[in-house]
């Protein structure tokens, strides 16, 4: 994952599942999380509180972008919970092939607002990136 730090994330279009179409430039957030996640992990799934906290106590922008490979049915309980706080992407198979390097588990990155990637790791914690919540 290290090799990614300092990149540029690629150009991905992608659509939430509210129908809206999106590619990373056009969030004006001061940072972008990326995450890849599995519905059939509670671990995975619990992460979202966390990601969301961290969102909370940061003086900065911050948007989450979480992507599923299930359908939008499957995740109706977490888009119904974090409703506004995440922008939740369903049926994202090919997307998370091409572009989660967490070999078959979570992965989250995250983004600057020039959408180089400062972080990519399989956990986000408010100790590991207090940038995060200054």
């Amino acid at each position: 994952w290290s090799k990614v730090i300092g990149c540029r994330f690629p150009y991905a279009p992608f659509q939430t599942t509210t129908g809206k179409e999106l590619t990373y430039d056009k969030i004006k957030s001061y940072f972008i999380i990326i995450n890849f996640n599995y519905l059939y992990c509670d671990w995975c799934t619990n992460q979202l509180d966390s990601l969301v906290k961290i969102k909370k106590a940061s003086k900065k922008t911050i948007t989450i972008v979480s992507f599923f490979a299930c359908d939008k049915n499957d995740i109706k309980h977490l888009t119904d919970k974090f409703k506004d706080e995440v922008l939740f992407v369903s049926n994202a198979d090919s997307y998370t092939k091409n572009y989660d390097l967490g070999s078959g588990r979570p992965l989250n990155y995250i983004l600057d607002k020039g959408k180089i990637i400062i972080y990519a790791d399989r956990v986000i914690s408010q100790t590991l990136n207090p940038y995060l919540i200054k």
